[in-house]
């Protein structure tokens, strides 16, 4: 089984440590979102929240208070936001009756379907997508890894160009982002270089490309390097997701 790709960096992955409860908020969300808006909206939500996904009960319920709520009542009607809402808090209330079967997660989810016993099986996505992200501090990392959790997608944070060239020999690498929104000290020029020195199999991606840093990365690349998509912040954080989610495998269709 290959190493996890943060073996391959000095920095640690950010998608496996996480809050069991905030699984549990992510699971309940894909139970009764289509997956492009669940993840659209958790990740908002964690955006809304700040630099750092919740790690305690207490930021928890900050979280389900000062930023999942108001980012459902934005996108959805109040009394479809208020239902999911309610449904998040008894599931995480009730987490003892999660219980694991085989390769999915199966949860009650109050509130939705029909009374009783009706539970929703959740697909688990396999194999594991190694994704490393470029940027002065992991919080993109971070956020894509809470939104997608750790059984999907493994994120590995960047943090300097040294990082940046020894992911060249890893075999694990499948997605790497640069963060244009995130400013490290390295230059556009070595970051161009870098990502030509890629493996094609890899790809590369550049987040914020309509920002300075972004436009300055591109203006380095060859002209005829087709290999780099390059993503605006304008047109919000969809296609970025979009491209992760569509290279991870379905174990079972939804």
């Amino acid at each position: 089984m290959p190493e996890p790709l943060s073996k391959t960096s000095v920095h640690t992955s950010t998608s496996r440590d996480e809050l069991r409860e905030l699984t549990l908020v992510r699971e309940a969300l894909e139970a009764v979102l289509t997956p492009q808006l669940a993840s659209r909206l958790l990740y908002l939500a964690l955006v809304e929240f700040g630099l750092e996904p919740p790690s305690n009960a207490t930021d928890l319920g900050r979280f389900i208070h000062d930023a999942l709520t108001p980012v459902l009542s934005e996108h959805l009607d109040e009394g479809r936001a208020s239902e999911i809402v309610s449904s998040i808090r008894q599931v995480v209330r009730d987490r003892p009756r999660v219980v694991s079967r085989g390769s999915a997660i199966t949860l009650p989810p109050p509130g939705f379907g029909v009374e009783g016993e009706t539970t929703e099986e959740l697909p688990m996505l396999t194999p594991l997508l190694h994704v490393a992200v470029f940027a002065a501090s992991a919080s993109l990392a971070r956020r894509l890894a809470t939104t997608f959790g750790g059984r999907r997608v493994e994120c590995a944070p960047l943090i300097d160009i040294g990082d940046f060239r020894r992911l060249t020999q890893s075999p694990n690498a499948q997605i790497l982002i640069i963060d244009a929104t995130d400013l490290t000290q390295a230059s556009p020029e070595s970051l161009a270089q870098a990502l030509g020195d890629l493996e094609r199999r890899v790809l590369r991606v550049v987040w914020g490309a309509d920002l300075p840093f972004g436009r300055r990365v591109k203006q380095h690349l060859p002209e005829t390097d087709d290999q780099v998509i390059h993503l605006r912040c304008d047109d919000g954080i969809e296609p970025l997701l979009d491209l992760i989610r569509a290279r991870t495998t379905p174990g079972r269709a939804r």
